[in-house]
């Protein structure tokens, strides 16, 4: 019986991550390669300019205070997203390997805001919420 129990709960996990890697397949923006190639600072996390921390909080606090309904304009949404990333890349004063990898964790954010904007199904711009809102987290894994 427990044998059967086994067997069960496997084939359960391998269909979720089955089902997860068809939806990433279906849409590239939803990986996160990025996390493959940035660095930490040795064993630190990198200083970041104080506006660069400033605009990605601004982008978690949208996300966070968002209220997923029928009516959200995601398009809109994806516009607030975008300004704020124009914002830290203007304001962006940081030189070097900190400048380098927050560059590899910027890049990719780009191509979710912009892809936000287009029209999509309800089902794919809620993936891409998640999926920015997972990537914005990654900020603080890797940036005092």
């Amino acid at each position: 019986m427990n044998y059967v129990k086994s067997i069960i709960s496997v084939l359960i996990v391998v269909t979720m991550i089955s089902c997860k890697s068809n939806e990433t397949e279906k849409n590239p923006l939803l990986n996160n390669h990025w996390e493959t190639e940035i660095k930490l600072d040795g064993t630190n996390k990198w200083t970041a300019n104080n506006e660069t921390t400033e605009g990605v909080n601004k982008m978690l606090d949208i996300l966070e205070n968002l209220h997923t309904t029928p009516a959200l304009d995601y398009s809109a949404l994806g516009k607030d997203l975008k300004s704020e990333i124009n914002i830290v890349i203007q304001k962006c004063s940081m030189k070097g390997p900190s400048h380098d990898n927050l560059h590899v964790l910027l890049m990719p954010l780009i191509d979710k805001g912009d892809a936000l904007q287009k029209a999509r199904s309800i089902e794919e711009n809620k993936a891409l919420v998640e999926s920015i809102f997972y990537h914005l987290k990654g900020y603080e894994r890797y940036f005092v």
